[in-house]
């Protein structure tokens, strides 16, 4: 679309795990890319180092449509929030005869469930909204209660933890698993594929949001500003929304049909549900979580 309207020529150049360091082995005056994605941690990180440029907000206007909520989030300082994914359940529904209203109906039905086991962030959440010592996911945020969301995981039957989109999908198609933790828009892509999956969306959920940032040393920052605000326009948006089932940053926009009847927000107000890690604070605790994660998968 962008190439369309202005004659420009988009590259994209795929991968995500090493997008910062490319960025900081580069000369600060040949960086890799013009513009980058980045989640949460890579985020934080991005601007600690400052690996990306202000963004003068008068060249993206459209970010005063985005959610308050979004825009609370993180700062929009160094990036502009433009989509996430909600965590979601997929499961075989030749052996799910039960309805999934919740992250506590896996657990009262001791359903073979596969877990994200690459990282801590979205499966610690999920045990801590399990949990019942403090509100939502509190629980790791209060260092005296760092202990219950890891003990929560345990009440999950967890017959494996997967690394990889890949491996997630062939442990439920080796049946080593009937459900699965994961993106509710890689699940409808299954599903679309595949008559034995469903897909739900619990009410209360985890899941990420993605910033996209302007690289320190581009020769081409106003066009990338360009960039970032037709990505924020609501046209731009709905085209998007309507394939890839993702959370859209433009509080006009217009989530798909299918993302809207599994309950994603149409409101400021509806996105209290949704529990994104708080990396700034996690970043104290990164080495010490992640080690009781690699021990917890291990038990």
């Amino acid at each position: 679309m962008y190439e369309e309207e202005t004659g420009a020529t988009v590259k994209l150049v795929p991968g995500w795990s090493a997008i910062i360091s490319k960025i900081k082995s580069a000369p600060e005056d040949d960086p890799p890319y013009d513009i980058a994605v980045t989640e949460g941690q890579m985020y934080n990180q991005a601007q600690a180092e400052n690996l990306f440029l202000k963004i003068r907000k008068e060249n993206i206007p459209n970010l005063n449509k985005v959610y308050p909520y979004i825009k609370n989030l993180r700062s929009t300082k160094y990036g502009a929030p433009f989509d996430g994914a909600p965590v979601g359940i997929m499961y075989n529904n030749q052996k799910i005869n039960y309805d999934i209203r919740d992250w506590q109906t896996l657990i009262d039905n001791k359903t073979r469930l596969t877990m994200d086991g690459g990282f801590y962030a979205y499966t610690i959440h999920i045990a801590a909204i399990v949990a019942d010592q403090m509100p939502g996911v509190e629980e790791i945020y209060n260092k005296r209660h760092h202990e219950v969301p890891f003990r929560r995981v345990k009440d999950f039957n967890t017959t494996s933890f997967y690394s990889t989109g890949a491996e997630r999908w062939q442990h439920m198609q080796l049946r080593i698993a009937n459900a699965a933790q994961t993106y509710f828009g890689v699940s409808m892509g299954r599903k679309a594929d595949n008559d034995w999956i469903s897909v739900t969306l619990p009410e209360t959920t985890t899941g990420y949001y993605d910033h996209y940032g302007v690289v320190r040393g581009t020769d081409k920052r106003e066009m990338a500003e360009h960039f970032l605000n037709f990505m924020l326009r609501t046209d731009v948006q709905n085209k998007w929304g309507k394939t890839s089932h993702q959370l859209l940053a433009n509080k006009n926009a217009e989530h798909s049909q299918a993302a809207q009847q599994a309950g994603f927000p149409s409101t400021n107000q509806e996105y209290k549900n949704f529990h994104f890690p708080n990396y700034e604070y996690l970043t104290d605790y990164s080495a010490k979580f992640s080690r009781k994660f690699e021990k917890l998968k291990r038990s």
